[in-house]
This record gives structure tokens, C-alpha cells and sequence, in this order.
């Protein structure tokens, strides 16, 4: 008489742990992720400056922001894909998790999560009368980002995607931490690109000397340091997907 055997319940397997470059590109797709979600943050007090731009600035400046979220749509995109793919010799494996590692280090800059340091410029703007308003520093900000700037920082302040300029003349703020006059505006890239962003016609410089008793020095050094750090935000509504 044979012997009826027993089933014996199966263990289940563990799960493979990630290896190293499929760890470090999860890290950055999530990172790219939370900078898509800084895009969507409202700024304090671009309204006003929206309200006095022309249709065809307006324009523009969606055309910017559209630009902007759809290319950092895309790197999410081909991130999950290679990290789907991470698989094959030690050697593709290394640049994987070197390349993993270069935007990883990009982003924690972009979002001023570490000090940096480079060549670049620092904008002093001086107000005794209380003239300059929020909007400028909106300005001076934008027009240094397209000029390539990689870092800003005013007055010991991080500024970053999500940074708001609030506050009337005399009275302003960076995402809600006031600050006063001098306004120091420290910017690391180009240091001869970035100060002439600042110098064109109708631009920044013209704006700041318009104004009663204002002024602006510009200073291009060869290296300039930014140690203030920006803290993340906390979201209520959005969860990664």
C-alpha cells in the first residue's frame, strides 16, 4: 500500500533586494517627482506681477512653465523605464549608478537641499527710501535662472522653484521670512553672463536705479559660496503614484 504523500506548504519568496543602481535611480525618479509637484506651488505675490504683463509676456511665460514640467515629465518617464531595464554586466551596472549618482547630485542642488559653491555674481540692492518691491526681486531671480544661474540665495535665503517674494516696498519677504534692505542677491554660474542679464536695457539695473535713492552694485567673482538650505515642503493632498 503506498504511502499518500503530504502537500507541505510552500514558503514564500523573499523578495530581490534592489541593487544598487536600480536604488539610486528610484531615488531620483522620486526626486524628480517632488520637484515636478514644487512647480505647482503658488508663488505669494506673483499675481501682482502677472496683472501688469502683457498678453502676449503672459504668453510667454505659460509657454515657460509648460516647457519646464513637461521636461522634467519626460525624465520621470526614462527614469522608470531604465530602472525597469537596470539589469545586465557589473560594467552597465556602474554607469547606471554613476549617472544615477551625477542627477541625483543635480537635483539636491535644484533643490537647494546641500551648500554649493561656484563662480558667479552678488547683487547688492539698496533701498534707504523703501522703494523696491517684490516684484523686482521676482524679476532680478528670473532673469538670472534664464541666464544659467544653478544657485540663488538673498539675504541667507535659499531660493528655489517654490520660493515666494511677498511684502510691499520697504517691506519684504521671502517665502515668508522678511527681509530688509540691503537686499544681497548671491548667484552661482557664468559670473560675466550672469551680470549682464541683469544690466539689459529696461532690465533689472534700470528698474532699481529709476527708483528714489536705490541703487544696485554688481560683483562677478570667481567663487562665490550659498549655505543656506531650503527645507522641503509638506504636502497635504498629493502622494506619489
Amino acid at each position: 500500500m503506498r504511502e499518500v504523500a503530504r502537500n507541505r506548504p510552500q514558503r514564500p519568496a523573499s523578495p530581490r533586494a534592489l541593487r544598487p543602481s536600480q536604488l539610486a535611480l528610484a531615488l531620483v525618479s522620486a526626486l524628480l517627482g517632488f520637484l515636478l509637484a514644487t512647480q505647482f506651488q503658488s508663488r505669494e505675490g506673483l499675481s501682482t506681477r502677472l496683472a501688469g504683463e502683457r498678453e502676449e509676456d503672459l504668453a510667454q511665460i505659460l509657454s515657460n512653465l509648460s516647457t519646464s514640467t513637461d521636461q522634467i515629465q519626460d525624465e520621470i518617464i526614462d527614469l522608470r523605464v531604465r530602472l525597469q531595464g537596470a539589469k545586465g554586466s557589473a560594467e552597465q551596472e556602474k554607469v547606471l549608478l554613476d549617472n544615477a549618482r551625477q542627477q541625483f547630485d543635480s537635483l539636491r542642488i535644484l533643490l537647494g537641499m546641500v551648500p554649493v559653491k561656484g563662480e558667479g555674481i552678488v547683487a547688492t540692492i539698496g533701498d534707504p527710501s523703501g522703494t523696491v518691491g517684490p516684484e523686482i526681486l521676482l524679476d532680478a531671480v528670473e532673469e538670472l535662472r534664464d541666464a544659467g544661474a544653478e544657485a540663488i540665495d538673498i539675504n541667507g535665503l535659499r531660493v528655489v522653484a517654490s520660493s515666494a517674494f511677498g511684502g510691499s516696498p520697504g517691506s519684504l519677504s521671502v517665502s515668508g521670512t522678511p527681509i530688509a534692505s540691503p537686499y544681497v542677491i548671491t548667484a552661482i554660474g557664468n559670473g560675466e553672463t550672469l551680470a549682464e542679464a541683469v544690466k539689459i536695457p529696461g532690465g533689472v539695473v534700470d528698474t532699481i536705479n529709476a527708483r528714489q535713492a536705490a541703487s544696485i552694485i554688481i560683483e562677478e567673482r570667481k567663487e562665490v559660496r550659498i549655505a543656506s538650505l531650503r527645507p522641503a515642503p509638506r504636502f497635504t493632498y498629493a502622494t506619489p503614484t
